[in-house]
């Protein structure tokens, strides 16, 4: 399977004409070196620019066998992640650089399939939601330093995977709190949904020492389990349960508010 899609045009290519050209600021360009190159790269677009719609291909990435089950980008644009599955019980994480157009890293595995990603603000943790009752927090702050394609993806885990939160079934969505909304800063605060249906709340503690081992602790749990309906029957009618309900989205808004989707349509808001 392959995963496809690219812009038109990136903004930044009005500023810096042809392909390569940097424009004023790159007179020097043949001095400078990739890493100046990718800093100079701008993915904003300006206040008097259009939004152009995709329609020409930019990329091919490759995935696995059974295909792809989710993509994410990081909050900068620099990097996608993907869930690329072998087989039903090993679905890994790829990591691309989208600037040059090529892997970055495997960072590791989940044993069932990925449903979602979310980059913390900073893209410096990236969390992932998988049907093997796991969700997992990942350090992505320097991630093509810390781990390289010539090791095995197992490895790699070992070094960016901070912590795993284990769950009694499927985890549909994961979401980070705002940070202008987090006043434990800068511990992040997580939440999970789950097909039991409970949206969990999780403060995550980093080993500030080692920075390798997270700690998720329990901080509050929302039900939305149960569906209640007012069936009709006859003249009047009749306040019954009518079976099992979970989340299966959900997101925070700018003041920390957390709106949750279900699978029977409603929109619970906390």
């Amino acid at each position: 399977s392959i995963i496809e899609g690219g812009p038109s045009k990136r903004p930044e290519d009005k500023k810096k004409g042809k392909e390569g050209d940097l424009g004023e600021e790159g007179k020097e360009g043949d001095q400078m070196d990739m890493k100046t190159r990718e800093k100079l790269m701008g993915w904003e677009r300006g206040f008097s620019q259009p939004c152009l719609i995709p329609n020409r291909l930019l990329y091919r990435f490759e995935s696995e066998t059974n295909g792809c089950f989710a993509v994410k980008f990081s909050n900068k644009g620099r990097y996608l992640a993907a869930a690329c599955s072998e087989s039903e019980v090993k679905c890994l994480i790829k990591i691309f650089n989208v600037e040059k157009g090529s892997l970055a890293a495997i960072i590791g595995l989940h044993q069932g399939i990925i449903h979602e990603f979310k980059w913390a603000p900073g893209d410096n943790f990236l969390l992932s939601a998988s049907n093997d009752s796991l969700a997992k927090l990942w350090n992505t702050s320097d991630i093509e330093s810390s781990v390289t394609l010539s090791e095995d993806y197992g490895e790699n885990e070992k070094k960016v995977l901070l912590g795993k939160i284990q769950h009694p079934s499927y985890v549909y969505e994961v979401e980070f709190l705002p940070e202008y909304a987090n006043k434990l800063r800068p511990k992040p605060v997580i939440a999970t949904a789950c097909f039991d249906g409970k949206v969990r709340i999780w403060v995550a503690e980093i080993d500030e020492r080692s920075g390798r081992e997270m700690h998720a602790f329990l901080a509050t749990e929302l039900s939305v389990d149960q569906i209640e309906r007012d069936i009709p029957a006859g003249e009047e009618s009749v306040h019954c349960l009518i079976g099992h309900n979970y989340p299966t989205s959900m997101v925070f808004d700018d003041t920390g508010r957390l709106y949750i989707g279900d699978s029977v349509g409603e929109v619970h808001v906390w």
